[in-house]
């Protein structure tokens, strides 16, 4: 499934992105709009599919409800922070890069975890303020990554990503309840909520409404006994 939720999480990134850039009255955004619900169903039979075959599954999301447009959270959201953004699949990290600098972010880009230690190495005089990253990733896992992170920023905040179940990685994690979980696939607006609660924002006026797509979010409870870089726009 983990495969699956990836390219879920393709089509629901690029799906917002091409909407924030199409007006309302462009004749080709209901065509987008098809996509992006198609994605939204499809992430609803994989919980199914989980459900069925007995295996763990992010807990079935409510009937959905409008959600704002990555436009709308664009201007709603000033982000000024800079992100370290390391996963391996490449389309998944180019629509993230993308949603993220719309949103007012600074991001610093790896596809591995040696690559992002690389990259962090790099920037000796400008301090990472979060670790976006994969879980399951080859050579060396989200997990490591994060620890090996804190060992020159102990106060480094973290923020995992995974297409794998919720339960999987829960029973994996060496980390405090300070760190954020959010399964793939997942909207524009569930990603600026996770960030801003694991940045420690203060939440936005008004509910943020998620769609179909996205799943609660969740922090991790305490434990048992030459890169590209994107800057946000001025």
């Amino acid at each position: 499934m983990h495969g699956l939720n990836n390219t879920l999480a393709v089509i629901t990134g690029f799906s917002e992105l091409l909407l924030s850039v199409l007006s309302e009255s462009d004749p080709h955004r209901r065509y987008v709009e098809e996509i992006q619900r198609a994605g939204q169903h499809a992430a609803e039979l994989t919980q199914q599919l989980l459900a069925c075959a007995g295996l763990p599954s992010p807990p079935p999301a409510k009937r959905p409800r409008p959600s704002r447009t990555l436009r709308e959270l664009a201007h709603q959201h000033h982000g000024h922070e800079t992100i370290l953004l390391v996963e391996d699949d490449e389309a998944v990290r180019d629509a993230l890069g993308h949603e993220l600098i719309l949103l007012g972010y600074s991001v610093l880009e790896a596809s591995d975890g040696p690559e992002a230690l690389r990259v962090a190495m790099a920037q000796p005089g400008r301090q990472i303020d979060l670790l976006l990253t994969d879980v399951a990733m080859p050579g060396m896992d989200g997990f490591t990554l994060a620890a090996r992170l804190r060992e020159k920023q102990p106060g480094l905040k973290v923020l995992f990503s995974s297409g794998y179940a919720r339960d999987v990685m829960l029973r994996q994690s060496p980390r405090p309840s300070s760190d954020g979980f959010l399964p793939k696939p997942y909207n524009a607006a569930a990603l600026m909520r996770t960030i801003g609660e694991v940045l420690g924002e203060k939440p936005s006026a008004g509910p943020v409404t998620t769609e179909c797509a996205s799943h609660p979010v969740l922090l991790l409870p305490d434990p048992p006994a030459t890169p590209s870089s994107r800057a946000a726009p001025h």
